[in-house]
């Protein structure tokens, strides 16, 4: 069977990138290294029967994940681990190969880390990408043949509510808050092999009920197509893109405004950019900050889901000193992709500057496992991920960091290419 990789964390287009990002794949830096475990040789377990090899692969990550991870078991018990793989084992025989994956998967979410987990291969999709808004689920981009349907909200598949659909995704997410499960699922939703595993839907066509953008109902029947051909459009001609959506592939990049009198600062990961230093980039803000009549400065750090939160340092270092260290002048924007540390970066910025917080909840946790290491399955290759370090970065454990002042994300304004964060901050007087 082909595999591919459903990838956290983001949908990433046609021109050459994977589709989506499985959440408990994304696997980044959040701190200080660790030394590498030491992982077993793969020889004794390798068989060319079919059985064997998956039954080998889950002996082999029952042997390697507890002694490799920082702590395993803190949630979930040795006995409970142990005794989930064993009853799989016994499955391998009647589970097709995407089965056995996904309930490896789950089995590993179970244990409550998010950043450890199994990558999921996926060979059939539903041609529609989709986002959860404050109104509910819309369809925010398909393929040429279903172009009618973008904007479109979702009522139901298959006759159950998306919001039901959802939450029988739930066991791959043991581990997430609310926000990383409401941003993540929509990524899950949209693979046949997970919807029939979770006992959603039974046969390959689904029966989606649509309200378009004029109110009326609809109906719609979709097969599933191959995820290799699946190319959503990207019409600029329909799509009107907000600004924190905007300069896709740029790990950080600022504009500014004058009308507004805002310099508005995108800090999409936390890692390097070869071409572009931080540091340099830093640099660049400070001598716009410094040239042109700026009043509010706004960090967007929504979109950060993490790498390593060193990097941020020069520019933190220099805004502490800066006479836009007030909070009626400076903004740290956060949202439910805000994670690991994308995540720390806010806390930094919280607790060492005066900036007014502003968005959704996180959806990382702030004391959380991470500092992430792989392995490979020693048949099927399937990537494990698995957690090195434990940081505690706020004194109360807390599922997720609130904002100051809560703002969701309006389906109606984005429609509009506008961006219900940036709209509060040009009011603020």
């Amino acid at each position: 069977m082909r595999r591919h990789k459903i990838l956290d964390r983001i949908y990433r287009r046609r021109h050459g990138v994977l589709l989506g990002v499985l959440v408990l794949s994304l696997c980044y830096l959040v701190g200080c290294q660790s030394i590498f475990y030491q992982v077993p040789d793969t020889k004794a377990y390798i068989s060319q029967d079919r059985d064997e090899k998956w039954i080998n692969d889950i002996a082999y990550l029952e042997e390697v994940l507890p002694e490799a991870h920082k702590n395993l078991y803190f949630s979930q018990d040795e006995t409970y681990f142990k005794g989930k793989l064993e009853a799989l084992k016994e499955k391998v025989p009647e589970y097709t190969d995407s089965q056995i994956n996904i309930a490896m998967s789950e089995i590993v979410a179970s244990m409550g880390d998010t950043h450890t987990n199994l990558n999921i291969g996926v060979d059939k999709i539903y041609p529609i990408q989709l986002y959860w808004y404050d109104e509910g689920i819309y369809i925010v981009d398909t393929t040429e043949e279903y172009k009618q349907l973008i904007y479109s909200k979702v009522i139901s598949l298959n006759g159950k509510s998306m919001e039901e659909v959802a939450k029988a995704f739930k066991p791959l997410f043991t581990g997430a808050n609310d926000q990383w499960f409401k941003n993540q699922v929509m990524y899950y939703v949209t693979s046949e092999e997970l919807l029939k595993y979770f006992e959603v839907i039974d046969q390959d066509e689904i029966t989606l009920q649509l309200e378009m953008q004029d109110g009326t109902k609809k109906e719609v029947l979709m097969k599933p197509v191959s995820y290799e051909t699946f190319k959503p459009i990207e019409d600029e001609k329909i799509y009107k893109v907000p600004l924190y959506k905007q300069h896709k592939g740029e790990k950080y990049w600022y504009e500014y405004f004058p009308n507004e009198k805002i310099l508005y600062v995108n800090y999409n990961s936390a890692s390097e950019m070869f071409e572009k230093p931080f540091k340099i980039f830093t640099d660049e803000v400070f001598k716009a900050l410094s040239e042109e009549e700026v009043e509010k400065l706004v960090i967007d750090i929504r979109a950060n889901q993490g790498g390593s939160d060193r990097v941020f340092s020069p520019f933190l270092k220099k805004l502490k000193k800066s006479k836009w260290n007030h909070s009626d002048q400076l903004f740290v924007v956060m949202g439910r992709k805000t994670y690991s540390a994308g995540l720390n970066t806010v806390i930094n910025l919280k607790k060492q500057t005066n900036a007014t917080i502003i968005g959704e909840n996180s959806g990382g946790q702030p004391n959380h496992y991470g500092d992430t290491r792989h392995f490979k399955l020693p048949n099927s290759k399937i990537n494990v991920s698995y957690s090195t370090e434990y940081f505690k970065k706020w004194d109360e454990d807390v599922e997720s960091l609130a904002p100051d002042v809560p703002i969701g994300v309006q389906f109606e304004l984005e429609k509009q290419g506008k961006d219900s964060v940036m709209e509060w901050v040009k009011n603020q007087s």
